[in-house]
């Protein structure tokens, strides 16, 4: 059994409680407690309302959501639109959504029934209050569910004994009504709404704040918000009340503008408004008096909505459907009924606590008997119900991490809701045929989180492992446990009832895996609860809470099953199970044999058991794994790798009970490991040995600097990371940065530092584990290398020793985390492949036999094969006969499965089969090749970026040299104006050079005289330039040959 269900005695009493309901049709009348159900308690809980109450109010919000769901759908969630959220804040101080409102009852969180009914008008004023435009589309619809709302209240209210809401004013749609007449008035000016600045409070046209004086001289600020607001949450009990807040609108506009000169387009336009809204709040005062308001009135007190009852074959119908269900879990693969954990009330014996956290249980075998007894009166009921169970469920199981039952719990709410809805709307209107659910019917329905097939399967990563699936298990209980009220044929009239036998239950049938736990630990019923265990015991069980909880073994999401007796889930390997194993043992029972006590008596007695479980497994698969069935290899490789993984974590997490011995156990054949250890120094050297020869020899999954990390550069990430914690600040002060002494080089010849490490990693420089443990090992190794001469001293050395001693022990274990996590993944992700592999391989077996046997049993080939026909035989109407009468050849190949990688590789082709290679080899020289291709993007960086620094450098040099060039002219042009003479003799010379080069002057090029001459007067020799010749020799004709003239 599993959460969300109540004793068979709370049952019974709710099932005798539909006798005193009402007929069919009728309106509620207010009940006594003497005819209320036992199940409904009428104290609080917590300083909330009653539990009558909190139904009621439960079903409104139901009633609202299916009965109105097209205009319901706006207000289910918060207001979100980022275009309108500010301005939506600043004027509505209260939001709400149903929703929310959903959330505040399953929470108790409403004191009285009047905050309840404040909440629900709330989400529609507010609607009504920012929505001020008379075309707005949403203001109907809002008008419309205030309406609904008010109704379903007073049906629902009306059981209570006590009635304390406060009702709406009797006449609130004339109201609204005469705040529509005045939202429609506009401006003959600009035509804008003439109420446009009286539609909400003053400060929220001041930025938020009232005005410095306004508050003095306006004692009751108004608004049409706040009297709308108060007419829809129910604040107003009469018209006179309603009339004198909407003149007080008015009244304070003409008080606070009056008299000043920035206010008179505001007086102006509030006289405007009080014409208009006073002849319509006469006409509201005259109606108020008359007669037709007092029958008005006396209507508004009674409730006006009927609901009918549901009919009991309807209901019925709902749970025969329900049951029908089969919830396919996304990581077992198990599929079992859906509605298996909400059939009976939970044992008390299995969960004792469960009344801690349910207060109102419920389960399908107690709605079933209140349906045939005519218990509910609304189909609110019976759905409040159905919903309580699944809620229960899913609550009780949050608190407790049972993710399984969780999400069982919102598949089969979310079912329930679309098969009731169908059926409701098809008996409100019989014009509606419902469609038959296809997914019901079928053995196996994909769950609610998981995704439909496509049409090519594709191995994909999910969870920690990366392209691999576990094998599929169905499990399903028995006709009678699946369906255990089936729907009964109504007898014929005059024929008397018959009641048949029960038929026996069938134990041969399999069970789901939370029945089977549940059902091996009510075998254990002295348990006791983990705090009150001894020492070692605690340790025990932390040790295996800690087991439980590898990928594998989640009781969440289990991908192989050893936590229960295998003939519970496979009855039909019961006699080959016995002849094989002769001391079956589970994960369950070794919990529960703990918690009872008096059975083990060392830490070593439990690992027996545990390995028990494993080596079971590899001996009962052996010979499956040997004929390559794909399930036994699965389980086979799965049992090594577990029973492995278990040596490691005992030797870790058991290490204050190992033995200093130097006893190994030895593994048995065929490189499988020991069957049973013993805690000793000896088998925690050999773990450690097995963890480095997997982790610190496996490469990197590296990925491009800047991107993110891959898995193996996130564990890398995070041993850099355990050395960081707030608690070792003091102690990493001395390793983070390069601040190294002057002699520090003399003693230490590779400084290392954090930092270093971590822009090596970022750098994606390392290229295996083993490379990141050794730097950072090394950072403790210099510092206890360099300050050992000053072990003990109370100077920066002496402590800098000291921490070097602290945090080296703490990277240690902190490595040794890291090989068993890294190996574990490591393992499973090899495994996970393995399996894929042989599924794959195994379907196309099977596809190529199906081929075979249907070519086999075709007609047309009684002697094997079938001509192919000629090319005169071939007409306009034998196509069809051409295709089947082909002979077709068979051969098979051995296709290269090509692994989902995160590169391409433009010259693999699967159709040409020429690689020689095997596919290991091949994915290696892809690996290699992208490797490759990775490091010539960095080098080409650094090449770029070098290029680029010379190249501005350059450019640099040469802006430079010409601002120098520029100062030498004016320098000499100043020099030339200061000494005429010889400027005089330099512009002869000049003239003369214009004369002997006129084209140069013309083309503005510079004259090689006057550079010799600048040459001379600073006293430099002229510059010599002659021109080698070329050594090179001319290449030699080629002679003709005698036949070229030929």
């Amino acid at each position: 059994s599993s959460p969300g269900k109540m004793p068979p005695s709370a049952a019974s009493a709710g099932a005798a409680a539909g006798s005193a309901t009402s007929k069919t049709g009728q309106k509620r009348k207010r009940t006594s407690k003497k005819g209320a159900s036992a199940l409904t308690r009428e104290t609080s809980f917590g300083g909330s309302m009653p539990a009558p109450e909190l139904q009621a109010c439960a079903k409104v919000l139901l009633a609202l959501k299916r009965r109105h769901q097209k205009d319901v759908s706006w207000f289910l969630t918060p207001v979100s639109d980022k275009t309108i959220i500010q301005d939506y804040r600043a004027k509505i101080k209260h939001p709400m959504d149903i929703g929310k409102m959903t959330s505040k009852v399953e929470n108790q969180s409403y004191k009285s029934l009047p905050d309840f009914c404040l909440d629900l008008r709330r989400i529609f004023s507010n609607c009504l209050c920012y929505n001020t435009g008379m075309k707005d589309s949403i203001r109907s619809v809002a008008l419309e569910l205030v309406e609904r709302s008010e109704e379903l209240m007073s049906f629902f209210f009306a059981t209570l004994e006590n009635d304390p809401y406060p009702r709406l004013l009797y006449c609130w749609k004339l109201c609204m009504e005469v705040l529509g007449t005045v939202f429609n008035l506009v401006n003959p000016t600009d035509k804008q709404p003439t109420a446009l600045y009286f539609l909400h409070p003053v400060k929220v046209y001041c930025g938020g704040q009232f005005p410095p004086d306004y508050l003095e001289v306006i004692k009751k600020p108004m608004d049409f918000q706040t009297v709308t607001s108060n007419l829809l949450e129910g604040r107003y009990q009469s018209v006179s009340e309603f009339a004198s807040d909407c003149k007080l609108i008015v009244q304070n506009c003409n008080t606070y503008y009056s008299g000043r000169d920035d206010g008179r387009l505001f007086v102006e336009q509030a006289n405007r408004l009080g014409t208009v809204m006073n002849q319509q709040l006469e006409q509201l005062g005259r109606y108020d008096k008359s007669t037709k308001a007092s029958a008005d009135r006396a209507r508004a007190n009674t409730v006006s909505l009927t609901i009918p009852r549901p009919p009991v074959v309807t209901l019925l119908s709902v749970l025969e459907d329900l049951r029908a269900l089969k919830y396919t879990d996304k990581g077992t693969k198990i599929t079992e009924p859906a509605m298996g954990p909400f059939e009976k009330p939970v044992s008390l014996a299995t969960y004792p606590d469960y009344f801690d956290h349910i207060t109102e249980p419920m389960d399908l075998q107690t709605v079933e008997r209140k349906v045939k007894s005519n218990f509910y009166s609304a189909p609110e009921d019976f759905e409040y119900d159905m919903i309580l169970s699944f809620r229960n469920c899913e609550k009780y199981n949050s608190q407790r991490g049972g993710e399984h039952f969780v999400s069982m719990a919102k598949y089969a709410a979310k079912n329930f809701r679309r098969i009731f809805a169908a059926k409701m709307r098809a008996l409100e209107d019989p014009t509606i045929t419902i469609q038959p659910d296809l997914s019901s019917s079928q053995p196996e329905a994909q769950s609610s989180s998981s995704l439909p097939p496509s049409k090519k399967q594709k191995i994909e990563p999910s969870g920690t492992s990366k392209g691999k699936t576990a094998p599929r298990i169905s499990i399903t209980l028995s006709a009678a446990a699946s369906t255990a009220a089936p729907r009964a044929k109504s007898p014929k009239p005059g024929q008397p009832t018959q009641k048949k036998p029960a038929a026996a239950p069938n134990t041969n049938q399999p069970v789901p895996l939370h029945i089977a736990i549940a059902r091996v630990k009510e075998g254990f019923h002295l348990r006791r609860p983990v705090k009150s265990l001894q020492s070692w015991e605690s340790d025990c069980a932390k040790f295996l809470k800690e087991l439980l909880r590898h990928p594998w073994l989640s009781a969440a999401r289990p991908k192989f099953i050893f936590h229960v007796p295998v003939t519970m889930l496979f009855p039909e390997l019961r006699e080959a199970y016995a002849v094989k194993i002769r001391k079956p043992m589970d994960l369950t029972t070794v919990e529960c044999t703990l918690l009872a006590g008096n059975r083990y008596t060392s830490p070593e007695d439990l690992i027996e058991d545990i390995a028990l479980t494993f080596s079971n497994a590899i001996r009962f698969n052996k010979d499956g794994r040997d004929i390559g069935d794909p399930l036994s290899c699965a389980y086979f490789d799965a049992s090594v790798h577990l029973l492995r993984y278990a040596r490691w974590l005992s030797l870790e997490l058991l290490s204050a009970y190992i033995d200093d011995s130097d006893h190994v156990d030895e593994g048995g054949a065929d490189g499988l490991p020991p069957v049973s250890w013993k805690l000793t120094k000896g088998n925690k050297v050999k773990a450690h040995e097995e963890q480095k020869e997997i982790v610190f020899k496996e490469p990197l999954e590296k990925s491009l600097e800047g991107d993110r990390y891959t898995w193996h550069e996130s564990e890398c990430e995070k041993l850099l990371k355990s050395l960081r914690h707030q608690s070792d600040v003091k102690h990493m002060t001395y390793f983070i940065q390069p601040n190294y002494p002057t002699d520090y080089t003399i003693y230490i010849s590779t400084p290392m530092d954090w930092e270093k490490v971590q822009k090596t990693l970022k750098k994606r420089q390392y290229d295996n584990f083993g490379q990141v443990v050794d730097d950072l090992r090394l950072i403790f190794k210099n510092a206890l290398k360099y300050n050992a001469r000053f072990k003990g001293t109370e100077n920066v050395s002496g402590r800098a020793f000291a921490a070097a001693e602290y945090m080296s022990a703490k990277l240690e274990n902190a490595v040794r985390k890291l090989m068993l996590s890294v190996s574990d993944r490591i393992e499973r992700e090899r495994i996970d492949h393995a399996n894929a592999e042989r599924e794959m391989d195994a379907e196309e077996r099977a596809e190529e036999a199906r081929i075979r046997a249907a070519w086999k049993k075709d007609p047309n080939n009684k002697d094997g094969s079938s001509p192919v026909p000629s090319a005169g035989d071939r007409g306009p109407d034998s196509g069809r006969n051409n295709i089947m009468g082909q002979r077709i050849r068979m051969a098979r190949r051995s296709s290269v499965r090509r692994e989902v990688t995160d590169f391409e590789v433009p010259f693999f082709d699967d159709d040409e089969g020429q690689h020689e290679k095997s596919f290991i080899d091949l994915i290696k020289m892809q690996k290699s090749m992208f490797e490759k291709q990775r490091q010539e993007v960095v080098r080409m960086r650094k090449t770029t970026s070098g290029v680029g620094s010379a190249a501005y450098s350059r450019l640099l040099q040469r802006s430079l040299a010409q601002k120098w060039l520029e100062e030498q002219i004016k320098q000499t042009e100043s020099s030339k104006a200061s000494d005429p003479g010889p400027a005089a003799d330099k512009e002869a010379s000049t003239n003369q050079g214009k004369e002997a080069h006129p084209q140069e002057e013309k083309n503005g090029t510079q004259q090689p005289s006057s550079i010799l001459e600048e040459l001379e007067r600073a006293d430099r020799g002229q510059i010599k330039i002659s021109l080698k010749k070329s050594t090179k020799r001319k290449r030699a004709k080629k002679r003709p040959l005698p036949f070229d003239s030929e």
